[in-house]
């Protein structure tokens, strides 16, 4: 049995970047929830939502401003919580620019955890692999 063919995609916005490496085989969609989900259109929300499997990613690229990010990725969560009852959910918050206070960001970390939900904060380019997130692991390599 040969080796499986890796892909790739990139989601960019804002010189904020999330890359998710996945084998050829593994079911993965990608799209701008407010494509999927019309009545989003008009509403804060998250850049982009990741289905894979029986897990779903929440991915905002922001620039700067870290609470109006967070505040995007909690609205998007709560109007497309029925929509993925059964699915482990896990956030991404990418920017240039994340508070160093840990206290915020353990304040945010906590009340996504709360909800069962991972937050994941990182500085401009986070890199994921498929076979970590459905082995339950959302981290960036």
């Amino acid at each position: 049995m040969g080796k499986r063919r890796k892909k790739r995609i990139v989601l960019s916005e804002n010189k904020s970047e999330l890359i998710i490496e996945y084998d050829s085989d593994v079911e993965l969609v990608y799209f701008k929830p407010e494509d999927k989900y019309p009545f989003l259109k008009k509403q804060e929300k998250c850049d982009y939502v990741v289905e894979l499997n029986s897990k779903v990613l929440f991915v905002e690229l922001k620039g700067a401003k870290f609470e109006k990010g967070i505040t995007q990725l909690e609205n998007t969560v709560k109007q497309l919580q029925s929509n993925y009852i059964d699915h482990r959910k896990c956030c991404f918050y990418i920017g240039r620019h994340i508070p160093s206070a840990k206290i915020l960001k353990q304040k945010y970390k906590k009340n996504f955890k709360s909800q069962g939900i991972e937050l994941i904060t990182k500085t401009k380019t986070c890199m994921i692999k498929t076979s970590s997130i459905l082995k339950c692991k959302c981290g960036c390599v």
